[in-house]
């Protein structure tokens, strides 16, 4: 269209001037600048037409290219709009001719319009920018007639049909194809108004009319039943837990809103019924003739520790026949674990402490110290699932009293013989070795006697192995220690013996009581230091 009135404009002007066109002629002038109008208001025309015919093609391209861009690029696309903005002023100022005008004396007036022009065209191509980082253009998606929402492209539907299908088989349970009815059609969108691949596969989900958004109810991560509204499945778990806050499921039980069947959808009563409902009922066995625990256990896959924990109080290895055994507890779908908190006291056991002490003999002990216990409170977690024996978890405690230790002396005093001699009595001496006058004759002494009261202690003068203890014609109660280095000690006249022939004893242990039997006068100790078979005066080894 531009060709042809630009040929009208040029066989007009060759009409009027002939073969040239002189240019001081006014009419030339004239002819030129109406040719030149022509021809602009025919570029412009053109221009809008090609831009009209394309803007819809090119658009949609344009936005996604430009929207996915780096930071930098956008800005160099910006100048490239400036640029280009300045270039179509100019091809406008040629197309309206001013190029053929001659004179310069408008100049000024003509730069500033183009100013005006390229800021005019900046603010536009800012507007565009702007517009383009919140818009895009998308694809509005029409599921059985009805539009679901926008996405960026088509291939996020695509992907999701075979996500969704694999959604829909878990939640119903049996294979499933999702196959809908789906067209597409382009817009303008904002960006926050597309769906990502979550958001189309929650839609096409719901398109399905046996599945929902529901409140559901899972076991370990089993949906197990579902509601409407929450607050169904909130009073049925009220009902088999009560208002007691100690309670709890032993199971992970969740309420949560998620897609679900609708089949799984429960009357609170209905749902009370399925979770108290028992998985297993308990088993009881009957003991045969001669039939022991082993064999039972092994029968019904236990351990003897199991069948023991399942029947405590059972002596396990006196069985009889007809006696009645537990092989399996009742085992409900939930189990209700109740949890208390407790508080009690108990005694604090004291510790015992040994001490040696080298004046008791070898394996012989004395209480120092008597031990007291204290008391402590105690706080602890009861712990019990399906009324069962609880099991308690000390949490803390706090000691009321503190224990008293006990402390015990131990002996660490030895029993071998020294190669010395201590007197065997702490009463003084009223006889001596030798010859003597007693019962009105005289005759000899092979002794010592020291006198005392009857119940004193009498002492082993030296360490060595009981030899003798017992009755001894004149002597009486009578004691011999052989010290093993060929000196024995004689003990006698005791009203008591204290020790037993074979017994090790240490110097200065008690082995007798002071007495008066045999030929006595009066209660003492007759002591003799014998040397190899031959009495020797004890006075002569005596300290």
């Amino acid at each position: 269209m531009a060709e042809t009135v630009l040929g009208h404009a040029s066989s007009r002007t060759r009409a009027l001037t002939g073969s040239y066109m002189p240019e001081k002629d006014a009419s030339c002038r004239a002819a030129s600048r109406e040719a030149a109008k022509r021809y602009g208001v025919a570029f412009r025309r053109a221009s809008r037409v090609v831009a009209l015919q394309t803007a819809r093609q090119r658009i949609a391209a344009f936005f996604a290219v430009f929207e996915k861009a780096a930071l930098p690029f956008r800005f160099l696309a910006t100048a490239f709009l400036y640029a280009a903005a300045g270039v179509a002023e100019g091809a406008r100022a040629v197309g309206r001719g001013k190029s053929f005008v001659l004179e310069r004396t408008k100049t000024s007036k003509k730069v500033n319009h183009t100013r005006l022009n390229m800021a005019l065209t900046f603010i536009a191509a800012g507007v565009l920018i702007f517009a383009a980082s919140i818009y895009r253009v998308g694809l509005e998606v029409i599921l059985d007639g009805e539009s679901i929402g926008y996405v960026s492209s088509q291939s996020i539907v695509n992907n999701s049909l075979s996500v969704v299908s694999e959604r829909a088989e878990a939640i119903l349970g049996h294979p499933y194809v999702v196959s809908p009815d789906i067209r597409y059609r382009f817009s303008i969108v904002s960006k926050n108004n597309l769906f990502d691949s979550k958001g189309v596969e929650d839609s096409l989900l719901n398109s399905i009319s046996d599945i929902d958004r529901l409140a559901v109810l899972t076991v370990d991560g089993v949906a197990v039943a579902a509601a409407r509204h929450p607050s169904e499945l909130y009073a049925a778990r009220e009902m088999i837990l009560g208002s007691d806050a100690t309670k709890r499921f032993l199971q992970d039980v969740r309420i949560e809103s998620q897609m679900a069947s609708v089949t799984l959808i429960r009357t609170p009563e209905e749902l009370t019924r399925d979770l108290t409902r028992l998985m297993r009922d308990e088993i009881r066995v009957t003991v045969l003739e001669n039939q022991t625990a082993f064999e039972i256990a092994a029968e019904h896959g236990l351990s003897l520790q199991a069948l023991g924990e399942l029947n405590p109080g059972t002596d396990l290895e006196a069985l009889s026949a007809g006696q009645s055994l537990l092989v399996q507890k009742a085992k409900p779908y939930l189990s209700v674990v109740l949890t208390k908190q407790l508080s009690y006291q108990q005694p604090v056991l004291y510790e015992t402490e040994y001490t040696d002490d080298p004046t008791l003999w070898v394996g012989t002990t004395m209480l120092i110290t008597e031990g007291v216990n204290g008391e402590e409170l105690v706080m602890a977690t009861s712990t019990s699932v399906d009324g069962y024996e609880p099991t308690v978890e000390v949490n803390g405690s706090i000691i009321l009293t503190e224990p008293v230790t006990e402390v015990i002396a131990v002996g660490s005093r030895t029993r071998d013989t020294t190669g010395t001699f201590i007197r065997p009595s702490k009463g003084r001496q009223t006889s001596g070795f030798g010859r003597r006058k007693i019962w009105g004759s005289y005759s000899n002494h092979f002794g010592l006697d020291f006198e005392g009261r009857i119940g004193d202690p009498v002492y082993a003068s030296d360490g060595g192995v009981v030899k003798y203890a017992s009755w001894k014609d004149a002597y009486g109660n009578c004691v011999i220690i052989d010290h093993g280095n060929g000196y024995q000690t004689v003990y006698g006249h005791n009203s008591k013996i204290l020790v037993e022939v074979g017994q090790r004893v240490g110097q200065g242990e008690e082995i007798a009581k002071v007495g008066n039997t045999g030929r006595s006068t009066g209660p003492h100790v007759h002591f003799e230091i014998v040397l190899n078979g031959v009495q020797k005066n004890p006075a002569n080894y005596l300290d």
